[in-house]
């Protein structure tokens, strides 16, 4: 080995591990300045500080090593980088990623960064070609020497990817860190649920099973929502639909069908907000801190075994869990509805931003005769369950917060049931150990059991994306839903429904536009998108509950392996 090629070795490895301090310098920087940042938790902490770290030394040990293979090819190469990095950064700029955002034609505009690269690359091509064709021949004594070092700048970017990997490496485990001492945060002070005796819901009413399981919902102190009746919004809002001019809705709209050859949903209430808030900073919906404040109310569903409304569907599908599914005889739906859906996520370069008016959620408790059996929670496309375990955290609602009168009425034109045992007040049901904890997470209002609560939304479910996959690499990028326990939801009523009860009767939709965009320096609220959420009894976990949350693909269990068939 030649004296030589030591130092070569060592140039390397001080160049190398240059890259590898430039890297640690960047990622004190990225943490520095977040950490100063008012929205530094909003921004994602550490976690999302690191991998954002992870991506910009990534950057730039590419462009490191992109100059280094040029470096040592050819000198007409360097064009080629150069020209491509700068068509790089102008794409970067027009799309508002970087620092700030010039659009497409503004000067220089991106036109002319593409003919530039065209050129640029197609001169040094023009000139290797040339070059080759004239240079001599190599011996080949020369060739066997000459083994292809590294130049510095590949070197460079050889310690800056290493950084990069690290750095990644470490968001992860951090990440993986802040969730289980997130889910332990949340679960303080909860008890868990254990078998419940003594008690034979079969024969309990609608309103002692409503009031008996009614969840605690808990939210944020950020939260600009939470659970109303539809009153104040169809006030607000006003109704499309196909064939028919706008106009300002009315309750009685609720229960007019779709008339012939419409296909159902037909209709849309809209309140014309393209974001929450208005350009002039007023909010554009009614929020809970709103004077006066929005009815505060659920709207309950009971379902039983052999007593199905007539003309709906059969919610009690042979599907899920033996021998749970075979107990089920009783299925009891709080359904919630919002004025709003806007959910924020910042992240690098921008933000992710969900919005659509209106939003229905739902909480699912499943019983059979004599023992509540699980809880299901929705959230975004599907959801989550949990079986009446240890697993599942329920509230003491003995205390004085939880003092105030919860009402049960029947909605027009809905017949109650037969049974009469049970709970007839809330001051009865409160003391019973039935109450399951919901956290609710800001903005998008998906529900979550507490110890599943700050994570990353189950998005890639939906798209046939295993969860694990991606969950935590989402958390890491602050894609998440936060939740919190600083505002305690009680409602004031609850309102007995079934598919004949106002509002479940509306054949349409809740808002006139679902979108989902990557917001950089320009907020475009009028982006294209679907329409709203359909009302309730339109949704499959209205119409095949069991089906939905057992079998589908959005739903998953928690704590429990999904060991049972979901084809007939």
């Amino acid at each position: 080995m030649y004296a030589g090629e030591f130092d070569h070795r060592g140039r390397l490895l001080r160049f190398g591990l240059i890259g590898a301090l430039t890297g640690v310098a960047i990622c004190v920087v990225v943490l520095i300045r977040l950490t100063f940042l008012p929205e530094y938790d909003d921004s994602g902490g550490i976690p999302s500080a690191l991998a954002i770290t992870a991506l910009v030394t990534f950057g730039i040990a590419l462009a490191a090593r992109l100059i280094g293979y040029a470096v040592r090819s050819s000198r007409w190469r360097i064009l080629t980088v150069v020209v491509t990095l700068a068509l790089i950064v102008r794409t970067l700029l027009a799309f508002g990623v970087l620092v700030a955002k010039v659009p497409f034609d503004a000067d220089p505009t991106l036109a002319l960064f593409v003919a530039i690269f065209a050129g640029g690359t197609a001169v040094s091509i023009l000139a290797e070609a040339i070059a080759a064709g004239e240079a001599a021949e190599e011996k080949q004594e020369e060739k066997t020497k000459a083994e292809v070092k590294l130049s510095d700048p590949t070197a460079i970017g050889f310690g800056l990817a290493v950084s990069s990997m690290v750095f990644i490496s470490l968001a992860l485990l951090w990440g993986g860190i802040e969730i289980k001492a997130s889910a332990q945060q949340s679960t303080k002070g909860l008890t868990s649920a254990t078998a419940v005796t003594g008690m034979r819901f079969a024969d309990w009413s609608d309103d002692a099973l409503a009031l008996a399981f009614l969840p605690v919902l808990r939210f944020d102190e950020r939260a600009r929502w939470t659970p109303e009746f539809v009153d104040s919004y169809v006030g607000r809002a006003k109704l499309t639909g196909p064939g028919q001019h706008v106009r300002q809705a009315t309750l009685a709209d609720l229960v007019n069908p779709c008339t012939e050859g419409q296909a159902d949903p037909c209709r849309t209430l809209t309140l014309g907000c393209a974001r929450a808030d208005k350009d002039d900073g007023s909010p554009c919906s009614l929020e809970r801190t709103a004077d006066p404040p929005p009815d505060k109310g659920l709207y309950v569903r009971v379902a039983r075994k052999g007593r199905l409304v007539a003309g709906e569907p059969n919610p009690f599908e042979a599907f899920g869990p033996r021998p749970m599914i075979d107990q089920l005889t009783t299925l009891v739906q709080y359904w919630f509805f919002y004025d709003y859906d806007e959910w924020v996520a910042p992240v690098l370069g921008g933000r992710l931003v969900q919005r659509h008016e209106g939003d229905w959620e739902a909480v699912t408790v499943g019983l059979a005769d004599d023992q509540p059996l699980f809880v299901g929670f929705s959230e975004h496309c599907g959801g989550v369950w949990q079986k009446w375990s240890k697993r599942l955290a329920l509230t003491d609602t003995g205390g004085s917060r939880f003092a105030a009168d919860v009402a049960v009425e029947p909605g027009p034109r809905y017949k109650l049931s037969r049974e009469t045992g049970g709970p007839q007040t809330w001051e009865e049901a409160r003391t019973l150990p039935t109450h399951p904890v919901v956290q609710v997470a800001v903005g998008s209002q998906a529900n979550y059991p507490p110890r599943l609560s700050n994570r990353a939304p189950d998005w890639s479910t939906c798209q046939g994306i295993p969860r694990e996959a991606v969950a935590l690499l989402s958390y890491v990028s602050n894609i998440r839903d936060r939740t919190g326990s600083g505002v305690t939801y009680m409602p004031e009523k609850l309102l007995l429904v079934d598919r004949r009860t106002p509002p479940m009767t509306f054949p349409g939709t809740w808002g006139a536009k679902d979108s989902m965009q990557f917001v950089t320096t320009i907020d475009k609220a009028d982006a294209p998108g679907g329409r709203g959420p359909a009302t309730p009894t339109r949704q499959p976990l209205w119409q095949r509950p069991v089906f939905q949350i057992f079998c589908s693909v959005g739903w998953r269990p928690d704590g429990v392996k999904k060991t049972w068939p979901c084809k007939t």
